[in-house]
This record gives C-alpha cells, sequence and structure tokens, in this order.
C-alpha cells in the first residue's frame, strides 16, 4: 500500500504546477474586475476544473500530515494551504440559503394569518409571492459578483501557495 501512496504522492506533485497554470489562467480570464472573456458557459466546468485542484490540494496537505503529525505545527507551517482548500463560497451561500428559510418562516406565518382573517388578500398574497420571486432572482443576481469575488480570492490564494512551492523547492523535494 506503501508504493501505491508513494506514487500518488509523486503523480500530485507533479499535477500541482500544471494546475496552477489553469488556474492563473482563470483567474486573468474570469476577474471579478474585469472580464476578458465571458465564461459563464463553462460555469460547470469551472467547477469540476475548482473541485479538481482542490482534491489535489488537499491531497497534497494529507500528505504533509503525515509526515508532520502534530497539529500546532501542522497549522504554522501550512496555514496558507489550509486558507487555499476552505470553500469560503460555501459559508456564503449557507449564510444565504438561512436568511432565506428565516425570511420564508416568516412570509408563510404572515400569509397563513392574512388568509384566516380575511380571504379577500388571496389576490395581494399572489402579488406578494410573485414579488418574493423577483427578490430571489434579484438576490442571485447581486451576490453573483460577491462569490466570484471569493472565488478569485481563493484561487489567488491558491496561486501564491503554489508559487511558494515551486520557488523553495518544495515539489522536487518531496518526489
Amino acid at each position: 500500500m506503501n508504493r501505491y501512496l508513494r506514487i500518488l504522492e509523486s503523480i500530485t506533485h507533479e499535477l500541482i504546477p500544471y494546475l496552477l497554470i489553469g488556474l492563473a489562467f482563470i483567474i486573468i480570464v474570469d476577474n471579478p474586475l474585469w472580464i476578458l472573456y465571458n465564461l459563464h458557459q463553462f460555469e460547470s466546468t469551472l467547477i469540476v476544473f475548482d473541485a479538481i485542484v482542490v482534491f489535489f490540494f488537499v491531497t497534497d496537505l494529507v500528505f504533509k500530515w503525515f509526515k508532520i503529525r502534530n497539529a500546532t505545527k501542522f497549522i504554522k507551517l501550512y496555514w496558507i494551504d489550509l486558507i487555499a482548500v476552505f470553500p469560503f463560497y460555501l459559508a456564503f451561500r449557507l449564510f444565504s440559503e438561512i436568511s432565506a428559510l428565516f425570511r420564508l418562516g416568516s412570509e408563510v406565518s404572515e400569509t397563513a394569518q392574512k388568509i384566516a382573517h380575511e380571504s379577500i388578500l388571496i389576490r395581494e398574497t399572489e402579488l406578494l409571492k410573485e414579488a418574493r420571486n423577483i427578490e430571489e432572482v434579484k438576490l442571485l443576481r447581486e451576490s453573483r459578483p460577491v462569490v466570484r469575488l471569493f472565488m478569485f480570492f481563493q484561487r489567488s490564494l491558491r496561486i501564491l501557495k503554489g508559487r511558494f512551492m515551486l520557488t523553495h523547492g518544495v515539489v522536487n523535494k518531496n518526489s
């Protein structure tokens, strides 16, 4: 089993520079500050590529952990690696979903009260639902630049990590 782990570690160390080049290309093309080319049609491919990059970075961190096996030393040495693989956009999306859930709960209780007290307001309730859907679409449209900014920040950290690894010979020493 150790032989397969060494092969996987070697493959990981060999692939990281190429993944970083692809990541740098994506950062240049799909930057939240400017748009050289609209990559909206390739969004699912970019998500898969990000997942592959995160997989290899996490695999690299796992191999580093097995070499150190000391939590404080590991965090001190590889804190930027840990930040680079943390999915910031998931935290933002979780916050968005929780706030939508609370809004939905308050709207449901208000709607139930209105229907119980006055059946005439059914028409107005339907209009409120349509307005809420429009607000959700606006919220998604407005949150897209924030999500892109978080992804840009995360990709930039990965580039910094890769630059550090390449300049300090970490990739070549471990293989």
